[in-house]
């Protein structure tokens, strides 16, 4: 997992986006999908991508910090509608915090 970035602002010195979107990496063109649809409504997204090179410590850290720095967070489940343990755990502290979780069924349009 790795986080790519359309951001819009900065606070504190601290990069932020609008959107973070999260969830299975078994699904990359469903979480595209998902990044594309808010980009187009004009919101400033981040979103997961697979980085294997990257310690798995920091992985989480990192993703913990978007979910801190955005205003919302989007779910994409596996295609049978439920999250995976990682996914889980992610919507649980998103929610912690205070943070809206939205989840991902495609784009109805």
């Amino acid at each position: 997992m790795h986080v790519m970035n359309c951001i819009r602002y900065e606070k504190d010195g601290i990069k932020m986006s609008d959107v973070y979107i999260i969830g299975t990496l078994s699904r990359p063109d469903a979480i595209k999908e998902a990044a594309l649809y808010y980009l187009n409504l004009g919101y400033s997204v981040a979103m997961v991508r697979s980085c294997p090179n990257m310690e798995k410590e920091n992985l989480i850290i990192e993703c913990f910090n978007k979910i801190d720095n955005c205003m919302f967070v989007v779910a994409v489940p596996h295609e049978d509608g439920e999250y995976g343990d990682g996914t889980q755990y992610e919507i649980v502290y998103a929610k912690k915090i205070k943070k809206h979780v939205v989840k991902w069924i495609g784009n109805q349009n």
